[in-house]
């Protein structure tokens, strides 16, 4: 079950998204936007309650957790399960991602 985590006033505050790959569903936590791209781009899925990814690009904070995590990277097909608490609504997942 996803909850939510307090953060030291020394760390950003996180968004947070478990990704399934494999099978597996692992939580990947990117740091606060404050403006930043994420760098994916992401379509809803046909047949899941999730948001497919279509595309990591080279620039943004997906491709710095993927430098930093090489073991819990991030990839193209893999699928959003959950953003910052919300899951089985795509629409606000995609809210979610853009806020």
């Amino acid at each position: 079950e996803y909850k939510s985590e307090s953060k030291d006033s020394d760390e950003m505050e996180a968004e947070k998204f478990h990704t399934a790959k494999m099978g597996q569903e692992y939580l990947v936590v990117i740091p606060q936007r404050n403006g930043r791209p994420l760098g994916i781009d992401t379509v809803f899925s046909k047949f899941y309650p999730t948001l497919h990814i279509l595309k990591v690009k080279p620039e943004g904070l997906v491709s710095w957790w993927n430098a930093s995590h090489p073991d819990s990277r991030v990839s193209e097909g893999d699928h959003l399960v959950e953003v910052n608490g919300v899951r089985r609504d795509k629409d606000q997942m995609c809210r979610q991602l853009l806020a």
